[in-house]
């Protein structure tokens, strides 16, 4: 059993088969996030959702097997000094592919992060075997031919929101590609903390919404322009100005 502020996680076989089950905290939705599972369908990007049950202690969400883990654990740990730009290219490019399948099904995913992107194969030697999926949508909302969902108050990731979301709580397509360009970021830091020299959220919102913005001489390895310039786009403060999917 693996916990996280999110969920806790155990791995086991059902029917031969290697399966997740993932048990969310107490007071998030599981039945949503079942439902949205169920709504985006199969996709070569998206965890593959196979069910749901029941114990004692409440609802369980059971997926696909992932045997890297999340994709932010895989690169500080397991990988780390492995993951080539070719690797971290293919790896930006899937997410990019699962979280379009999102946004083209009126969903808003609100928690995209390296830690919520699952490693699913990896060779050093083959950037072509890379594979990762986006997961998690525990915090994922409709939009419902909205153009964004007004949300109340509650636990956000605010390291990888954008000034609308944390000034007024409205998320949309936009704000999931400000926390896709937090999360290109990480990969390029090896899942470093997004703004990990401001200690307290409180500090991150007062940056962030006053024009701060993640920074390039953070990153050690190679960030050619064209993908610098991708990344800030994604994070303009106006959120017309930011590219879709």
């Amino acid at each position: 059993m693996t916990s996280n502020s999110i969920r806790a996680v155990r791995y086991q076989q059902v029917r031969s088969r290697q399966v997740a089950v993932l048990k969310v905290r107490r007071g998030d939705d599981d039945m949503t996030e079942a439902g949205v599972l169920l709504k985006l369908g199969r996709h070569p990007r998206i965890v593959r959702f196979i069910g749901q049950c029941e114990d004692k202690d409440g609802r369980l969400l059971v997926t696909e097997f992932a045997e890297y883990g999340s994709l932010s654990d895989a690169l500080c740990h397991e990988l780390r000094g492995q993951v080539s730009l070719e690797h971290q290219l293919v790896m930006m490019q899937q997410i990019a592919q699962g979280m379009e399948h999102v946004a083209d099904h009126a969903v808003v995913h609100r928690d995209l992060a390296a830690r919520n992107v699952l490693l699913f194969k990896f060779d050093v030697n083959d950037v072509r075997k890379t594979s990762v999926k986006v997961t998690d949508l525990g915090l994922a909302t409709e939009l419902n031919n909205r153009t964004h969902a007004t949300l109340g108050e509650g636990a956000q990731p605010y390291r990888y929101m954008p000034p609308e979301s944390i000034q007024f709580r409205q998320f949309s397509e936009k704000s999931d590609v400000w926390a896709y360009g937090v999360t290109c970021w990480e990969i390029l830091t090896c899942a470093k903390i997004p703004y990990y020299n401001i200690t307290q959220d409180d500090g991150v919102i007062q940056f962030v919404c006053s024009g701060g913005r993640l920074q390039r001489d953070e990153i050690e390895g190679e960030c050619p322009d064209t993908l610098w310039e991708l990344m800030e786009d994604c994070w303009r403060t106006n959120h017309g100005d930011r590219p879709k999917f």
